[in-house]
């Protein structure tokens, strides 16, 4: 479970993008790789407190559980009640710098990950498909016949 706008201000996305929504987008797109390659079902909740009227809403895009809270509820209100439910029957990873937070949910027998922790793994799964995907080529590239791996070096030339 990750605090998206925690993890987003940690680790200063808002800067590098155009807004925080662009930054929250960006986010999602990167836990949605990060989902389809390790397996992992993720959640990631977004603070809503201050939306005039908000309903609050719920979707699954990916693989990745998108929670937006509803007007006056709190990111952490939500994590700390899903990760009270979850972690009796589950292995509940909480993604959070807020320290009040780590505390409440490894109390509920949750773990925590620091934002930069998680960033971490996140790139660590990144680097490690990237370097296995290079990998497999070039095992496919060695089983090619001779004439179509020249073809493809002067394509790759050009």
């Amino acid at each position: 479970m990750i605090d998206g706008y925690n993890l987003i201000y940690a680790l200063e996305m808002e800067k590098e993008k155009t807004d925080l929504a662009h930054a929250r987008d960006y986010l999602i797109e990167l836990l949605e790789e990060y989902a389809a390659l390790t397996g992992k079902e993720l959640v990631v909740v977004f603070d809503a407190y201050r939306v005039k009227g908000g309903q609050g809403s719920q979707e699954t895009r990916r693989g990745v559980k998108v929670i937006f809270t509803k007007e006056k509820e709190t990111a952490d209100t939500v994590i700390e009640r899903l990760a009270g439910e979850l972690a009796n029957e589950f292995l509940v990873t909480v993604v959070t710098g807020d320290w009040m937070e780590q505390r409440l949910v490894v109390g509920a027998g949750a773990l925590r990950v620091t934002p930069k922790e998680f960033w971490k793994q996140l790139t660590q799964v990144f680097s490690s498909r990237v370097l296995a995907q290079s990998l497999s080529f070039e095992r496919l590239g060695n089983r090619l016949p001779e004439s179509l791996r020249q073809k493809l070096s002067e394509w790759k030339l050009k």
